[in-house]
């Protein structure tokens, strides 16, 4: 902005200067005097400045509005038709001396003519201009200011300019170049003439000009950045980042929400997120960027469709979990089915276990009969070789059933031990995948939470029964593995005692082994070794200590054996029972899990289910804390969006799609948790959509006016309705023509693109208002020569002031071809659609135009017989 208010003010400056020289070079053309131009400027320069001093005061004072503008138009306004009005007045007062009247008499002649034309002129001006304090858009209300001046002007015009005629009388016009007095314009009254004679002709060439029309074109041109030169920094910095990032990068959208409650919770996320998705659905916008897409891209894993997909993958593998379970305790049932109790072998245990015992007493009785020959060795010494002898057989019988008992029950033992593993892996699985189950039905109840109209959807309510029944199963199912799981496991208890008392009986064995072989071997030479025999029956003393021991243990083994392989079958049975309800429950839960996962991708792929949902506890996470930071305020009270557009911002397509932007979130705003929030939308797109919006509302506004006040004067000074409409006509067709012949020249021609966005008002506002004096001046002349036909008059009015209209006109134009040098781009244009405009009105509508209209006219009372004045 900085860099803009620079350019214009150099540019002003050029213009002053170039306008003052223009001026100059322009009167001593039309005046050939040097006297004439210098008071000219001196009147123009005396009411620019005391205008200016006005116009400050009430900026002090009165709070009065201005901008860069409103020196230039000051300028441009009142030196160009102060010029004119003092070239009009210097004229006529020319005039009234030719025609050989005093000084005294001319200076009241003079303004009781051309003096009134200026009152009116000035007076249609003034209403022009004033009627923009009604604007809204600072600068257009700034250019209010030329009334002023106009006013000032006005008085200038009635004390300063009457007094130089008194003081220097035909001395204004003396030039030492040989000059005429007074001259008519030849090439008005031959144009004029002509129309009258050929009104319709001539009014089909106006058509024919009008044609040009047909370019016009509403698309304006909103970027500033085309009003400053490349060598600001401003323009500098913005074409590097442009070089690098996307224009809509660089100047983005941008949306702010304000709301009266936090906006860090899982409802309103989601809303911003439902309010992020609808601007990237409208056309023309490249990335969004919100709290929810930091990045501009979804966070896929925060959406219930992405979470239903991973819970639809829970799903499937729980399935092949709850599969491979099935097919688990299916081949446990088979196994435990074939490992039917072996009754021969039980029974042939306890054969052995009885003969242990029956062996026991004998060895006993053998043990005392060997104490009692002791006693009497060379007595009792064959009885003695044949009680070893029987012990030793009897010992050799006795560890065969032990090592055939010891061999049964490891067996058993192993059984037991597998079938208490494959149960322990069973539960654990069982466990394993209620856990995961308990998860989708977690998971559920926040579907169902996020989406109330699932309750009223029969498969979403059928899934949801069927997967509670089937957690309940899953907990009867653990239930029964785990009292299983302890029954196996107090078996287990009841063989590893059995095998104990087993183990304590082989150690006796093997220690009486030892003592009868040492007894076997003394029997041969008893009376020598009557002192091993000693040591060995001390032995087997000694063992058979531990044997008794031994045998006790296992006698107690034996009996919780007996009753726990009594028990076994039963226990198997139940086993069996339960793990086949286990595969039932487990085939519903695998069906179950199938329907699930089957809605769950329907669910998934469904576009309901593309809503953000983050859990609470990622709220506060890390990562999305940084988000929050980035894209709210510290009390989370205030929230923005920034959206990149896909096309130039300051484009008028960009526009348009800032105005679908805004309806689109309107619309989602009005209908979700953030209704009673307030929002806008800033940005220099935004902007430029409020300055559109602004600009034609005041544009409109200020037409009307100014046509309506113009038209009531025409009609005053006029009394003629039909003359008021065609010099109307005339004005707005020349805007119109100007425009589209602007717009072609510097869009095709020059390359330069669209008009700028206040290039229509001004250049409305100065072809009109100071357009219509030129009109008024032929018509004022055309209203004084009441002895004459309509067509008579109006050749003869185009013929005294066409050469000061179009002396005017280059005047006027030549004080707005200044403002092309200044090198800002609206005043470039203005300055061309301008000057087109006022050349239409001196060369087309006014010698042509109006005078075959007037021709119409009169063919049509003369016809009718219609009173002129009706």
């Amino acid at each position: 902005m900085e860099d803009f208010v620079k350019t214009v003010e150099e540019g002003v400056k050029k213009t002053e200067l170039i306008t003052i020289v223009l001026i100059i070079f322009i009167l001593i053309v039309v005046f050939k005097s040097p006297a004439a131009p210098f008071i000219i400027l001196m009147n123009v320069g005396l009411s620019f400045l005391v205008s200016r001093g006005i116009v400050l005061q009430l900026v002090d004072n009165m709070n009065f509005t201005i901008s860069n503008f409103t020196n230039v138009f000051l300028v441009l306004v009142l030196f160009g038709i102060g010029t004119d009005y003092s070239m009009l007045l210097l004229m006529r007062f020319k005039e009234e001396l030719h025609h050989g009247l005093d000084k005294n008499t001319a200076i009241i002649n003079t303004y009781k003519t051309a003096g009134k034309t200026v009152v009116i002129s000035s007076l249609t001006i003034f209403i022009g201009f004033t009627c923009l304090m009604l604007s809204q858009f600072k600068v257009y209300r700034s250019a209010s200011a030329v009334a002023v001046g106009v006013a000032v002007l006005i008085v200038m015009l009635f004390t300063f300019l009457p007094a130089m005629m008194k003081l220097f009388g035909k001395y204004i016009f003396w030039s030492p170049l040989k000059t005429a007095g007074h001259s008519d314009s030849k090439a008005w009254e031959k144009v004029a003439s002509l129309s009258t004679k050929r009104p319709y002709f001539a009014l089909l060439f106006v058509l024919l000009v009008c044609g040009l029309s047909y370019f016009y074109t509403e698309n304006l041109s909103y970027n500033n950045l085309k009003e400053v030169g490349s060598e600001y920094s401003s323009v500098t910095g913005f074409n590097v980042v442009t070089d690098h990032f996307s224009v809509g990068k660089a100047l983005p959208v941008t949306i702010a929400i304000k709301n009266n409650q936090t906006m860090d919770n899982q409802n309103t996320l989601s809303t911003l997120d439902d309010i992020t998705e609808a601007i990237k659905s409208v056309h023309g916008v490249k990335k969004v960027y919100s709290v929810t897409q930091p990045k501009g891209q979804r966070i896929e894993e925060l959406y219930i469709n992405d979470q239903t997909a991973a819970v639809n993958d829970g799903l499937n593998d729980a399935t092949e979990g709850v599969d491979k379970v099935n097919d688990g305790l299916k081949d446990a049932i088979d196994e435990i089915q074939s490992k039917e109790v072996d009754t021969e072998k039980i029974d042939k245990l306890q054969k052995g276990a009885e003969d242990l015992t029956s062996n026991i007493d004998l060895i006993h009785t053998s043990v005392t009969k060997l104490k009692n020959g002791m006693g009497d060795a060379s007595k009792a010494s064959k009885d003695l070789s044949a009680g070893i002898e029987t012990l030793d057989n009897s010992m050799a019988v006795f560890d065969t059933s032990v090592a055939e008992l010891t061999n049964a029950y490891t067996a058993l033992g192993k059984g037991y031990q597998q079938i208490g593993t494959g149960l322990g892996q069973l539960l654990e699985q069982t466990k394993s995948f209620q856990t995961a189950f308990g998860g989708v039905v977690a998971m559920q109840g926040k579907l169902e939470a996020e989406h109330p109209e699932l309750a009223q959807d029969a498969t979403f309510v059928t899934m949801k029964q069927t997967t509670i029944a089937l957690n309940s199963k899953l907990q009867e199912l653990v239930d029964g593995i785990t009292t299983l799981k302890a029954s196996i496991s107090a078996a287990n208890t009841s063989l590893e005692k059995a095998n104990q008392g087993l183990a304590q009986a082989e150690s006796g064995i093997k220690a009486m082994k030892d003592g009868t072989s040492k007894l076997k071997q003394g029997s041969s030479t008893m009376s020598s070794k009557l002192v091993e025999a000693a040591d060995g029956q001390a032995k087997i003393a000694d063992a058979l200590g531990k044997l008794e021991e031994g045998s006790t243990q296992l006698a107690d083994g034996q009996n919780q054996m007996i009753d726990g392989i009594n028990s076994l079958p039963e226990e198997l049975g139940q086993l069996t029972d339960g793990l086949s309800g286990a595969r039932t429950g487990l085939s519903k839960i695998s069906t179950g899990l199938v329907d699930a996962r089957s809605y769950m991708e329907k669910l998934s792929e469904s576009q309901t289910t593309a809503t953000f949902f983050i859990p609470e506890d990622k709220i506060d996470s890390e990562d999305f804390v940084k988000s929050m930071d980035m894209y709210m305020s510290e009390d989370k009270n205030i929230t923005k969006i920034n959206v990149e557009l896909s096309i130039d911002p300051y484009s008028e397509k960009a526009m348009n799609i800032v105005e679908d932007i805004h309806n689109t979130v309107s619309a989602k705003i009005k209908t979700s948790s953030l209704k009673d929030s307030e929002w806008g939308m800033y940005g220099t797109t935004q902007m430029n959509v409020d300055l559109k919006a602004m600009s034609e509302k005041d544009f409109r506004l200020s037409s009307i006016i100014m046509l309506t006040g113009i038209l009531i004067v025409l009609f005053v000074v006029t009394r003629d309705f039909w003359m008021s409409v065609f010099v109307m006509v005339s004005l707005i067709g020349s805007y119109y023509i100007a425009m589209s012949i602007s717009g072609l020249i510097f869009d095709h021609v020059l390359g330069k693109g669209a008009l700028t966005w206040n290039v229509p008002f001004f250049a409305f506002i100065m072809i009109i208002a100071l357009g219509v004096d030129y009109s008024i001046f032929l018509i004022m002349r055309h209203r004084e020569n009441k002895h004459m036909s309509l067509t008579e008059s109006i050749v003869q009015a185009a013929k005294s002031v066409g050469g000061i209209i179009f002396s005017a006109g280059i005047i006027l134009s030549g004080t707005f071809a200044a403002m092309y040098p200044s090198g800002v781009l609206t005043l470039m244009q203005l300055s061309i659609t301008v000057i087109v405009g006022i050349l239409l009105l001196c060369l087309i509508f006014l010698p042509v135009f109006i005078p075959a209209t007037i021709s119409i006219k009169e063919k049509v009372i003369q016809r009718f017989g219609v009173n002129e004045e009706n």
